[in-house]
Protein backbone atom coordinates (compact mmCIF):
# COMPACT_ATOMS: atom_id res chain seq x y z
CA UNK A 1 0.00 0.00 0.00
CA UNK A 2 2.64 2.08 0.97
CA UNK A 3 4.13 2.06 -2.63
CA UNK A 4 0.96 2.50 -3.99
CA UNK A 5 0.67 5.80 -2.02
CA UNK A 6 4.20 6.80 -3.48
CA UNK A 7 3.21 6.40 -6.82
CA UNK A 8 -0.41 8.22 -6.69
CA UNK A 9 2.03 10.87 -5.21
CA UNK A 10 4.26 11.08 -8.67
CA UNK A 11 0.75 11.16 -10.51
CA UNK A 12 -0.73 14.49 -8.78
CA UNK A 13 2.53 16.18 -9.60
CA UNK A 14 1.53 18.56 -12.73
CA UNK A 15 2.70 17.46 -16.47
CA UNK A 16 4.89 14.68 -14.94
CA UNK A 17 2.60 11.50 -16.01
CA UNK A 18 3.67 9.58 -12.84
CA UNK A 19 7.13 9.37 -14.73
CA UNK A 20 10.62 10.29 -12.99
CA UNK A 21 12.30 13.65 -13.35
CA UNK A 22 14.11 13.95 -16.59
CA UNK A 23 12.28 11.13 -17.97
CA UNK A 24 11.52 12.38 -21.40
CA UNK A 25 15.40 14.66 -21.80
CA UNK A 26 17.08 11.00 -20.97
CA UNK A 27 14.76 9.31 -23.47
CA UNK A 28 15.65 11.59 -26.53
CA UNK A 29 19.12 11.65 -25.71
CA UNK A 30 19.21 7.34 -25.58
CA UNK A 31 17.06 7.89 -28.67
CA UNK A 32 19.23 9.81 -30.46
CA UNK A 33 22.48 8.01 -29.69
CA UNK A 34 20.77 4.97 -31.00
CA UNK A 35 19.94 6.38 -34.45
CA UNK A 36 23.92 7.67 -35.01
CA UNK A 37 24.83 4.06 -34.02
CA UNK A 38 22.56 2.33 -36.55
CA UNK A 39 23.82 4.85 -39.10
CA UNK A 40 27.63 3.97 -38.22
CA UNK A 41 27.32 0.42 -38.90
CA UNK A 42 25.05 0.04 -41.51
CA UNK A 43 28.22 -1.05 -43.77
CA UNK A 44 28.96 -3.81 -41.21
CA UNK A 45 26.61 -6.48 -41.94
CA UNK A 46 28.72 -9.00 -40.43
CA UNK A 47 28.90 -6.95 -37.07
CA UNK A 48 24.99 -6.10 -36.89
CA UNK A 49 24.53 -9.81 -37.93
CA UNK A 50 26.04 -10.89 -34.44
CA UNK A 51 23.81 -9.41 -32.01
CA UNK A 52 25.82 -8.39 -29.28
CA UNK A 53 27.74 -11.48 -29.84
CA UNK A 54 31.27 -12.05 -29.29
CA UNK A 55 33.21 -12.64 -32.95
CA UNK A 56 36.27 -13.78 -31.41
CA UNK A 57 34.82 -17.34 -29.83
CA UNK A 58 38.07 -20.34 -30.22
CA UNK A 59 37.24 -23.63 -29.09
CA UNK A 60 37.39 -24.93 -25.21
CA UNK A 61 41.97 -25.78 -24.75
CA UNK A 62 42.52 -24.05 -27.69
CA UNK A 63 45.57 -23.11 -26.68
CA UNK A 64 46.67 -25.26 -24.31
CA UNK A 65 46.42 -27.84 -27.44
CA UNK A 66 48.56 -25.42 -29.82
CA UNK A 67 51.18 -24.35 -27.51
CA UNK A 68 54.24 -25.85 -29.33
CA UNK A 69 52.54 -24.98 -32.71
CA UNK A 70 52.62 -21.27 -31.39
CA UNK A 71 55.86 -21.54 -30.51
CA UNK A 72 57.38 -22.68 -33.78
CA UNK A 73 55.63 -20.06 -35.78
CA UNK A 74 58.77 -18.58 -35.83
CA UNK A 75 61.28 -21.65 -36.13
CA UNK A 76 59.94 -23.28 -39.94
CA UNK A 77 62.69 -25.73 -39.93
CA UNK A 78 61.90 -26.93 -36.36
CA UNK A 79 57.77 -26.85 -37.08
CA UNK A 80 58.61 -28.98 -40.19
CA UNK A 81 60.89 -31.84 -37.93
CA UNK A 82 58.20 -35.11 -37.13
CA UNK A 83 57.93 -34.77 -33.43
CA UNK A 84 59.82 -37.26 -32.40
CA UNK A 85 62.31 -36.86 -28.57
CA UNK A 86 65.86 -37.08 -29.91
CA UNK A 87 67.15 -37.64 -26.48
CA UNK A 88 65.00 -40.92 -25.37
CA UNK A 89 67.23 -43.61 -23.52
CA UNK A 90 65.99 -46.97 -22.76
CA UNK A 91 64.40 -47.87 -19.48
CA UNK A 92 67.19 -48.24 -16.36
CA UNK A 93 69.91 -46.51 -18.21
CA UNK A 94 71.11 -44.46 -15.55
CA UNK A 95 71.20 -47.65 -12.97
CA UNK A 96 73.25 -49.54 -15.60
CA UNK A 97 75.32 -47.38 -16.50
CA UNK A 98 76.29 -46.45 -12.74
CA UNK A 99 77.37 -50.48 -12.80
CA UNK A 100 79.13 -50.53 -15.45
CA UNK A 101 81.04 -46.99 -14.29
CA UNK A 102 82.04 -48.55 -11.10
CA UNK A 103 82.79 -52.01 -12.32
CA UNK A 104 85.50 -49.89 -15.21
CA UNK A 105 87.25 -48.29 -12.90
CA UNK A 106 87.64 -51.22 -10.17
CA UNK A 107 89.45 -53.09 -13.35
CA UNK A 108 91.31 -49.83 -13.81
CA UNK A 109 92.62 -49.61 -10.15
CA UNK A 110 93.72 -53.44 -10.17
CA UNK A 111 95.59 -52.79 -13.51
CA UNK A 112 97.20 -49.59 -12.59
CA UNK A 113 99.47 -51.31 -10.41
CA UNK A 114 100.95 -53.78 -12.95
CA UNK A 115 104.16 -51.78 -13.69
CA UNK A 116 104.79 -51.68 -10.19
CA UNK A 117 106.51 -54.76 -8.70
CA UNK A 118 106.18 -53.41 -5.14
CA UNK A 119 102.99 -51.46 -5.19
CA UNK A 120 101.35 -54.59 -6.59
CA UNK A 121 102.43 -56.67 -3.62
CA UNK A 122 101.16 -54.19 -0.88
CA UNK A 123 97.53 -55.68 0.34
CA UNK A 124 95.03 -53.87 -0.76
CA UNK A 125 93.78 -52.66 3.12
CA UNK A 126 91.36 -49.78 4.09
CA UNK A 127 93.75 -48.14 6.57
CA UNK A 128 91.12 -45.69 7.58
CA UNK A 129 88.49 -48.46 8.83
CA UNK A 130 87.45 -47.71 12.55
CA UNK A 131 85.97 -49.91 14.88
CA UNK A 132 82.03 -49.49 15.75
CA UNK A 133 82.24 -48.17 18.92
CA UNK A 134 85.30 -45.58 18.08
CA UNK A 135 83.12 -42.66 17.93
CA UNK A 136 80.87 -43.19 20.84
CA UNK A 137 83.53 -43.96 23.15
CA UNK A 138 85.80 -41.02 21.93
CA UNK A 139 82.73 -38.76 22.69
CA UNK A 140 82.46 -40.23 26.56
CA UNK A 141 86.35 -39.65 26.64
CA UNK A 142 86.17 -36.39 25.46
CA UNK A 143 82.71 -35.36 27.89
CA UNK A 144 84.84 -36.59 30.60
CA UNK A 145 87.83 -34.55 30.03
CA UNK A 146 85.74 -31.39 29.27
CA UNK A 147 83.90 -31.73 32.26
CA UNK A 148 86.04 -33.00 34.62
CA UNK A 149 85.92 -29.88 37.06
CA UNK A 150 88.52 -31.69 39.79
CA UNK A 151 91.61 -29.53 37.72
CA UNK A 152 91.85 -26.27 38.73
CA UNK A 153 92.40 -23.68 36.05
CA UNK A 154 94.77 -21.45 35.80
CA UNK A 155 94.80 -17.70 36.07
CA UNK A 156 96.87 -16.07 33.92
CA UNK A 157 97.21 -12.02 35.02
CA UNK A 158 97.71 -9.82 32.06
CA UNK A 159 99.03 -7.01 34.73
CA UNK A 160 101.48 -8.42 37.34
CA UNK A 161 103.61 -6.51 40.25
CA UNK A 162 106.43 -6.72 37.90
CA UNK A 163 104.52 -4.25 34.77
CA UNK A 164 103.06 -2.30 37.30
CA UNK A 165 106.56 -1.62 38.68
CA UNK A 166 107.89 -1.23 35.28
CA UNK A 167 105.35 0.92 34.34
CA UNK A 168 105.70 3.55 37.59
CA UNK A 169 109.92 3.38 36.67
CA UNK A 170 109.19 4.55 33.19
CA UNK A 171 106.21 7.43 34.35
CA UNK A 172 108.87 8.54 37.09
CA UNK A 173 111.85 8.85 34.41
CA UNK A 174 109.38 10.63 31.72
CA UNK A 175 108.49 12.82 34.01
CA UNK A 176 111.55 13.38 35.79
CA UNK A 177 113.12 14.22 31.89
CA UNK A 178 110.41 17.01 31.78
CA UNK A 179 111.11 18.96 34.34
CA UNK A 180 114.92 18.79 33.80
CA UNK A 181 114.07 19.89 30.09
CA UNK A 182 111.64 22.26 31.46
CA UNK A 183 113.87 24.59 34.06
CA UNK A 184 117.27 23.43 33.25
CA UNK A 185 118.21 24.30 29.98
CA UNK A 186 121.91 24.03 28.86
CA UNK A 187 123.55 26.38 26.33
CA UNK A 188 124.67 25.36 23.12
CA UNK A 189 128.13 26.44 22.28
CA UNK A 190 128.19 26.30 18.09
CA UNK A 191 132.21 26.20 17.07
CA UNK A 192 132.03 29.17 14.85
CA UNK A 193 136.14 28.21 13.74
CA UNK A 194 137.42 32.20 14.99
CA UNK A 195 138.94 32.71 18.30
CA UNK A 196 135.81 34.44 19.28
CA UNK A 197 134.16 31.03 20.70
CA UNK A 198 137.38 30.23 22.10
CA UNK A 199 137.08 30.79 26.49
CA UNK A 200 139.54 33.30 27.82
CA UNK A 201 141.30 30.82 30.21
CA UNK A 202 142.22 28.84 26.96
CA UNK A 203 143.53 31.58 25.17
CA UNK A 204 145.82 32.83 28.28
CA UNK A 205 146.82 29.01 28.94
CA UNK A 206 147.60 28.25 24.91
CA UNK A 207 149.44 31.94 24.82
CA UNK A 208 147.20 32.88 21.53
CA UNK A 209 147.55 36.36 22.09
CA UNK A 210 151.54 36.68 21.99
CA UNK A 211 151.82 35.06 18.69
CA UNK A 212 148.97 37.18 17.33
CA UNK A 213 150.07 40.79 15.30
CA UNK A 214 148.74 43.63 15.77
CA UNK A 215 146.33 43.63 12.51
CA UNK A 216 144.81 39.96 13.23
CA UNK A 217 143.62 41.47 16.82
CA UNK A 218 142.99 44.65 15.11
CA UNK A 219 140.11 42.52 13.09
CA UNK A 220 139.25 40.60 16.02
CA UNK A 221 138.33 43.22 18.80
CA UNK A 222 135.57 45.58 18.56
CA UNK A 223 137.47 48.86 18.42
CA UNK A 224 134.68 51.22 19.20
CA UNK A 225 134.34 49.75 22.66
CA UNK A 226 138.04 49.21 23.14
CA UNK A 227 138.27 52.92 22.42
CA UNK A 228 135.80 53.72 25.05
CA UNK A 229 137.13 51.96 27.63
CA UNK A 230 141.15 53.05 27.31
CA UNK A 231 139.56 56.29 27.28
CA UNK A 232 137.78 55.85 30.40
CA UNK A 233 140.65 54.60 32.06
CA UNK A 234 142.95 57.56 30.60
CA UNK A 235 140.45 60.09 31.29
CA UNK A 236 141.88 61.76 27.84
CA UNK A 237 139.35 63.57 25.50
CA UNK A 238 141.38 63.18 22.27
CA UNK A 239 138.99 61.39 19.51
CA UNK A 240 140.99 57.81 18.00
CA UNK A 241 138.24 56.94 15.46
CA UNK A 242 139.37 54.88 12.37
CA UNK A 243 143.22 56.01 13.34
CA UNK A 244 145.04 53.39 12.86
CA UNK A 245 148.28 54.21 14.36
CA UNK A 246 146.99 55.53 17.23
CA UNK A 247 145.15 52.42 17.99
CA UNK A 248 148.44 50.49 17.52
CA UNK A 249 150.32 52.38 20.32
CA UNK A 250 147.26 51.82 22.39
CA UNK A 251 146.80 48.52 22.13
CA UNK A 252 150.61 48.03 23.50
CA UNK A 253 149.20 49.55 26.36
CA UNK A 254 145.99 47.33 26.56
CA UNK A 255 146.41 44.62 29.35
CA UNK A 256 145.27 40.94 28.16
CA UNK A 257 142.06 40.64 30.35
CA UNK A 258 140.61 44.17 28.47
CA UNK A 259 141.56 42.57 25.06
CA UNK A 260 140.04 38.90 26.02
CA UNK A 261 136.97 40.92 27.28
CA UNK A 262 136.54 42.65 23.64
CA UNK A 263 136.97 39.46 21.88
Amino acid sequence: MLENNENNDLNKEPNKFGLPKGYFKNSANSIIHKIEWIEEHKAYTYLNSLKKESGFIVPAEYFNENEIKLELIEFPTLFNLNKTVAFKTPSNYFEELETLQLSNLLVEEENELVAFKKLSTVKKQNNFKVNEDYFNASQQKLAATLLNDKKETKVIKLFSAKVWYAAAAVLTITLGLWVYNQFYKVEEFKDCGTLACVDKIDLVKAKHLESLDNDELYELVDTKKLEKKLHDKTDTKTETKNDKKDLDTSLKNVSTDDLLDEI
